[in-house]
C-alpha cells in the first residue's frame, strides 16, 4: 500500500526511520515466563523480520533494544538467532518440554492482532499454543497491563530522549510501569546512578549494562523500530516529519 501510495505521486510519501518500538512483554514473577529460560525460548522461536514484513510491510528495522544506530544511547548487543530447535531445548530446561498454553492479551490497536497471530503461529511450531484475547485499549492499559494480568502480551511505547524515561519507571524494581514485575538489584542500582551522574560518557556506560542486562534477561523482548510514514499532498512544501512521529509544519505552505 505504501509503496502503491509512493509510486502514484497523487500522495507524497517518504519513510524515515523512526525511534518508538514495538515489543512483547513477559510476566517475571509468575507463570511460565518467571524462568528466563521461557523468555529465551521464545526469542529463539520467532522470526522478526516475518513479524516486520507481515505488521508494517517491511518498514521499519529489526532491534533488540530501544534505540536506533542514530542514538547517542545505541549499543551494538547481539540478537538471539531464530533457532526453533534451540528453543525447544530450553522449554525442556524450564520444564515445559510437554508444550504450554496460555492466554495473550492484546490492545485493539493496530497492528498489535497481525504481530500476535504471527507470533502465536511461531510459537506453536515449538510449543507454546497461545489463545489470543483481543481487548479495548481503556481496558488493557490500566487493568490488565499495567496490574500485570498477563503472562505473555504484546505492546509499543513512544520515543523518549533521555534514557532514564523508559527505563526507569519500567524496569526498576520500584518503577510506576514495572508492568513485567522484574527485580534485579544491579539494574536498580545502575539506574539510580543514572540519575545522579551527569557526565554523558558515564552515563553512557551506565545504560550501555542496563541494554546488556535486558537483552540477558528478557522482561521485554523487543520486535522492531517502525518507520514513520505519514502521507502529505504534493502541493505542501516545507513539510518535515519526526522520528517520534511529530510534525513539523510551522514551515510548511501550500501551493495552488
Amino acid at each position: 500500500q505504501i509503496d502503491s501510495l509512493k509510486e502514484s505521486g497523487e500522495i507524497m510519501v517518504d519513510p524515515i526511520q523512526g525511534v518508538t518500538h514495538q515489543y512483547l512483554a513477559f510476566n517475571c514473577a509468575e507463570g511460565a515466563f518467571a524462568d528466563v529460560r521461557a523468555r529465551k525460548a521464545v526469542a529463539h522461536a520467532i522470526d522478526k523480520q516475518i513479524i516486520l514484513e507481515g505488521a508494517l510491510w517491511g518498514y521499519g528495522t529489526v532491534t533488540n533494544i530501544p534505540f536506533p544506530p542514530s542514538s547517542p544511547w545505541y549499543v551494538e548487543i547481539p540478537d538471539y538467532e531464530y533457532d526453533p530447535e534451540k528453543a525447544k531445548s530450553l522449554l525442556a530446561e524450564a520444564g515445559l518440554g510437554d508444550g504450554i498454553e496460555l492466554d495473550m492479551p492484546i490492545p485493539n490497536w493496530r497492528p498489535a492482532s497481525t504481530v500476535a497471530e504471527i507470533v502465536q503461529a511461531d510459537l506453536a511450531n515449538v510449543g507454546i499454543n497461545l489463545r489470543l484475547v483481543e481487548t479495548e485499549w481503556a481496558t488493557y492499559w490500566p487493568e490488565i497491563y499495567l496490574k500485570s494480568q498477563f503472562e505473555f502480551t504484546f505492546m509499543g511505547y513512544s520515543a523518549r530522549v533521555d534514557p532514564d524515561q523508559p527505563f526507569y519507571p519500567r524496569y526498576h524494581s520500584t518503577g510506576v510501569h514495572n508492568a513485567t514485575r522484574y527485580s534485579n538489584a544491579r539494574m536498580d542500582e545502575l539506574l539510580e546512578q543514572g540519575r545522579r551522574v551527569t557526565d554523558q560518557a558515564e552515563r553512557k556506560t551506565i545504560y550501555d549494562e542496563v541494554q546488556q542486562i535486558l537483552v540477558d534477561e528478557l522482561p521485554w523482548l523487543w520486535l522492531y523500530l517502525p518507520d514513520v510514514t505519514n502521507g502529505w499532498t504534493p502541493q505542501a512544501t516545507g513539510f518535515r516529519q519526526h522520528p517520534g512521529y511529530h510534525f513539523y509544519i510551522t514551515e510548511t505552505t501550500k501551493e495552488g
